[in-house]
């Protein structure tokens, strides 16, 4: 897998591709409405999940017979596949998460018995002071299936912005599961430099996939720099806590509901 070279820790993974970044920037303009958004986030996401089961998810050795098998014994294909009996939970975080989360349960069930996979969904939003700062988020609906033990979690959210909802959620998670899940892993399109701070200051093992990272309102020496040489300097959110340069609010053109 192509990563773009950095400073922060193995858990981070940048994909390197000219593809998706072309996609990711497509949905980021302003004239990027829908039924194009929503196509282009489906397509990122089917890519990324690619790259996360390859790497992240257990294998094991597979056997199928192929149509040849009829005419010749040797009609039979051997290879690496993926763990049939692998516990995953697909978490969605609404508004944002839907489509992705959907995505990931739906291709999930091919590749593995969907007797092991669930997908859970949690309502959140996030809190902000009067001058429209985001100060933490609130967990509002929860429709959860059970406990996160010895499971592997996936979390899809388009824009890792502060990552106070992500900190809530696996909070949330933790209190109530028996045994620690296997990897806990989130999937962007987008993340900043601040979101990798703050959810690893907390849960420095959740493994985070993004296309794209966002420090737009970094200096000029940090922009020249390999991510992450000058952690505390990089700087990707404004005074609202929104990305920079960013796309706006996705939960909005996901959902074509602007509230």
């Amino acid at each position: 897998m192509n990563e773009i070279e950095h400073r922060y820790n193995e858990n981070v993974h940048l994909i390197d591709s000219p593809i998706l970044f072309e996609l990711v920037a497509r949905f980021s303009r302003p004239e990027t409405v829908q039924p194009e958004a929503n196509r282009i986030i489906r397509y990122a996401y089917n890519e990324l999940l690619r790259y996360i089961v390859d790497v992240e998810f257990p294998r094991t050795r597979i056997e199928y017979s192929t149509r040849m098998k009829k005419y010749t014994p040797r009609g039979i294909v051997r290879g690496i596949g993926i763990k049939k009996d692998t516990k995953t939970v697909i978490v969605s975080i609404l508004r944002a998460g839907s489509i992705p989360s959907q995505l990931f349960f739906d291709i999930l069930c091919w590749l593995i018995n969907p007797e092991y996979i669930r997908q859970d969904f949690i309502s959140s939003a996030r809190i902000v002071n009067r001058k429209g700062k985001v100060t933490g988020a609130s967990i509002n609906t929860v429709k959860v299936g059970g406990d996160l033990s010895d499971a592997y979690v996936l979390i899809p959210d388009p824009m890792g912005a502060t990552a106070s909802t992500l900190v809530k959620v696996i909070d949330e998670y933790m209190k109530n599961t028996r045994k620690p899940p296997k990897k806990i892993i989130t999937a962007h399109l987008i993340i900043t430099p601040e979101f990798i701070r703050n959810l690893h200051s907390r849960y420095p093992d959740v493994i985070i996939y993004s296309l794209r990272l966002d420090r737009g309102l970094s200096s000029e020496e940090v922009l020249k720099s390999i991510p992450g040489t000058f952690k505390e300097k990089e700087r990707g959110l404004n005074d609202n806590q929104y990305i920079v340069p960013g796309a706006g609010g996705v939960g909005e053109i996901i959902n074509n509901s602007f509230v």
